[in-house]
């Protein structure tokens, strides 16, 4: 029987996922696309949210913009921030790590202390299977895949979902 806290069995599922995910899910960044095991898949979870459509003049500008915010966002978690980045000023980063500060006195506030929680700010891909329904009504399974933009677990062994989001 083991006799690990939730918080370490918690970490110990990060782990294992993040090993699947090096091991079975690539990202072809160019084409949006996800493959597990070689095989591609149809939809990532952005395309299931939002479903598959062109984005448009303004879609790779606010797309660097988001990554370079989910970068910000992993090195201010991690300790590893930057004087500067790309697509940001100054005063935008400066804003934007006010931001942060106040989301983990948020965080602080709704765990009890930091010593309750952990982020995982480090990117790895995520694949999961879902179920909808062809134009006939026919229950079909297909599999979708992403990334997350930060995982918090806490002591309790709960996992959370945060994905940042840019306006």
């Amino acid at each position: 029987e083991s006799t690990d806290t939730p918080m370490e069995e918690a970490a110990r599922i990060v782990d294992l996922l993040k090993e699947y995910s090096k091991e079975h899910i690539k990202f072809d960044a160019k084409a949006h696309k996800y493959a597990i095991d070689g095989e591609v898949i149809d939809t990532s979870v952005t395309q299931y949210i939002y479903g598959k459509k062109d984005i448009g003049a303004w879609g790779t500008p606010s797309s660097a913009l988001g990554n370079t915010v989910d970068k910000i966002t992993r090195d201010f978690f991690t300790g590893n921030l930057k004087r500067s980045y790309p697509n940001l000023t100054k005063e935008g980063l400066k804003n934007l790590i006010s931001d942060l500060e106040e989301f983990q006195k948020h965080l602080d506030m709704k765990f009890g202390g930091r010593e309750n929680y952990k982020v995982v700010a480090d990117e790895f891909y995520i694949a999961s299977r879902f179920t909808t329904y062809d134009e006939k009504g026919k229950s079909v399974i297909k599999l979708m895949a992403g990334s997350m933009d930060m995982l918090i677990y806490d002591n309790k062994g709960n996992f959370y979902i945060y994905d940042m989001k840019t306006k």
